[in-house]
Order: C-alpha cells, then structure tokens, then sequence
C-alpha cells in the first residue's frame, strides 16, 4: 500500500456524520499533521464542496497506520490551501502544578520552542492555538463527535 501524501484528503467516520482532514505537514519528530475541518457531513460530498479552511482541530496523527489498518479512507489529494501551508504555532505546556493548573505556557513552531512569561494568562488567540501531541484515532474521533476546540484546554494560572 502506498504513503499517504500531503494534500491527502482523509475520511473520518463518527457517530455523529463524515468529517474530513488533510494531511498538510510532516515532523521529523511527530510525524503526519493532520488539519481537521469543523464541518460535519451526513454523506460524503464532492471534493470541490469540502472546506478544509474552516479547520477545527490541528494534531499530529498516524495516518499512514490508520490508512494501512482501513480505519480511515483517503479520498483525494488536492493542493494544501496558501492559508494552511505554513506550519502552524503550536501550545506546549510548561510548568504544571500538583493540581494540574499550568502555570507557564510555551509556544512552538515545528523549530523552535519559546515561553510566555511567568503565570501569565493567555490570550483569547492564544487559546486557540492547538496544542502540540500526537492522537489516536478514537480520541480524535471522541473529539470531534464533543465539538471540541483547543480553547476547552486552556488550563491556566
């Protein structure tokens, strides 16, 4: 079976309908990127009509497992969308406390790691950040059947 591909379009089966991903980046240390879109389909669409900018949740996912296992499908490959080609800045946590609450966040960008001052809150377009981490396929699943977004994970001073 072949490797996935960037600009792979990848079929998310859930409960709740089809949701649809796009392999955009590879990390020599995390591996596959996956940029999950926000929209839920009852049936699978054209390609044409899949929005892969209104993207919801953005983490490193095994995909060519998942692909080779059958557990998700590709269904296209199309060019990354120019809004998604650059690698995304990502949350690290840095410092938490014996109660879970982060006291120092970090940020990352596929290269360099740098931290936010000390128990300094984040902003509200920092809690959108995605957290940097690798999925499985049912916590993937999990989530976006819940309708989470990265600011539901802003645990903070």
């Amino acid at each position: 079976m072949a490797k996935v591909r960037i600009g792979d379009l990848i079929e998310i089966q859930t409960h709740k309908g089809l949701f649809y991903a796009q392999y955009t980046h590879d990390d020599p240390d995390y591996g596959e990127l996956i940029q999950v879109c926000k929209t839920c389909f009852r049936k699978r669409p054209n390609l044409i009509d899949i929005a892969i900018e209104d993207v919801g949740i953005i983490t490193f996912f095994p995909l060519n497992a998942a692909i080779r296992m059958e557990i998700f499908t590709v269904i296209g490959n199309i060019d990354v969308p120019e809004e998604l080609r650059a690698f995304p800045v990502f949350r690290v946590r840095g410092y938490m406390d014996k109660h879970g609450t982060v006291k120092q966040w970090k940020f990352w960008n596929g290269k360099n790691t740098w931290p936010i001052a000390w128990l300094t809150e984040l902003t509200e377009e920092q809690k959108k950040l995605p957290i940097r981490g690798s999925w499985n396929d049912t916590l993937l699943i999990e989530r976006l059947q819940e309708g989470w977004t990265p600011e539901q994970y802003s645990v903070g001073v």
